[in-house]
């Protein structure tokens, strides 16, 4: 989807993306699991995408801690975070994240409930949007979604 908004960037005045948070594995995962907030990383992604690419908090939202307790998170990630907690509000982070970034659109989450991928794979569920890839890669085996609960 970034790779759409980037390419949409460059025609379109105002862009509203409307972003999955089924996100479960990496430091989104770990973020979501730690603070209960929806999975910052595609949502990330998205404002970059549609941000200031020479700018410097662009830029400075894709870095990847390489060591200690925050490897493997992205800084972007954890503004999300901390804005998230200062404004009690996850659409009012991403709002204050898109200013920083320069963004030209707007970037919101699908629900801002907690949401998990369950998915039918050769005859046994599988739960979360990791283990669905995991469990599906290369071999195209997903026979259906789940259907969420009534």
């Amino acid at each position: 989807m970034a790779a759409t908004l980037q390419a949409v960037r460059r025609f379109a005045g105002d862009v509203t993306a409307i972003v999955s948070v089924a996100d479960d594995g990496g430091s989104s995962g770990r973020l979501r699991q730690a603070l209960q907030i929806s999975p910052p990383g595609d949502l990330r992604r998205c404002l970059v995408a549609l941000g200031d690419a020479d700018g410097l908090w662009a830029q400075a939202f894709e870095h990847r801690f390489d060591a200690g307790e925050l490897e493997g998170h992205a800084l972007g990630n954890l503004v999300i975070a901390g804005l998230a907690a200062t404004t009690g509000d996850f659409i009012s982070a991403l709002q204050q994240a898109g200013r920083l970034v320069n963004a030209v659109g707007t970037v919101l989450p699908a629900t801002t409930t907690p949401v998990v991928l369950k998915a039918e794979v050769g005859g046994a569920e599988v739960e979360g949007q990791m283990a669905v890839a995991m469990t599906t890669a290369g071999r195209g085996d997903l026979e259906r979604l789940a259907e969420p609960p009534a």
